[in-house]
């Protein structure tokens, strides 16, 4: 069995859950998106690992909303 596979008994296994949902005030706005099936449901089977994708790229909280329109091959990038 490898490592990757083995898990402790009783353990749970891990997942990545965005920090938002996960009740962090991250968003644009600097507000969250908690999400109750998550955490109240979900937390019952799986342990999370919580994370931001922009503040860990840098941008700031809150931050300008940014949207990609156009063509989604080659979207441009709105703020």
């Amino acid at each position: 069995m490898s490592q990757a596979s083995y898990k402790m008994p009783g353990s749970k296994p891990k997942i990545g859950l965005s920090a938002c949902l996960a009740g962090f005030e991250v968003r644009y706005d600097g507000k969250h998106k908690r999400s109750s099936l998550c955490l109240d449901e979900l937390s019952k089977h799986f342990s999370f690992e919580t994370f931001c994708p922009e503040a860990a790229a840098g941008f700031g909280i809150p931050r300008p909303k940014m949207r990609l329109t156009g063509n989604p091959s080659r979207p441009t990038l709105r703020y």
